[in-house]
């Protein structure tokens, strides 16, 4: 599985089905730098709602959650998208401490760890990555 497919599989899958859904968030302006957050889920496009990250990977799950990590700056909740071998491999507990969820792909999508609402959250980065969002579908947040 190619992690294009990957991303598919989790977009077509009934977990984010309502939301509105990016792939590629670019969120490097506030940083300099070049990330780009996988795919990006928003409950709403005014504002309100909340906002989830997903980092898709086909086997580096270290890498993942370290990105998945550092989204809890921006986004209400964040998960990693995993192989279902791959995610069979995963150290549980570190996903469980830092609250980040975990979903298993192989065709279908199952979530093997919920994760947990951010305390990490810094006002101004979520609202970067909201108008980001809201920037391609053609309106502002203000």
């Amino acid at each position: 599985m190619r992690e294009r497919q990957l991303v598919q599989c989790v977009w077509d899958c009934n977990l984010f089905q309502e939301m509105f859904r990016f792939d590629e968030v670019r969120v490097g302006a506030w940083s300099r730098s070049t990330k780009r957050i996988d795919m990006v889920a928003l409950e709403r496009l005014d504002g309100e709602g909340r906002v989830i990250a997903i980092e898709a990977k086909i086997s580096d799950w270290k890498t993942a959650l370290r990105q998945a990590f550092r989204n809890l700056f921006a986004v209400d909740l964040s998960y990693v998208a995993l192989p279902d071998r791959a995610a069979a491999r995963v150290d549980m507990p570190v996903f469980r401490d830092t609250g980040i969820g975990l979903l298993a792909v192989d065709g279908n999508v199952k979530c093997l760890l919920d994760p947990i609402q951010s305390a990490l959250i810094v006002p101004e980065k979520k609202k970067f990555v909201m108008e980001t969002c809201r920037k391609r579908v053609g309106g502002t947040l203000d």
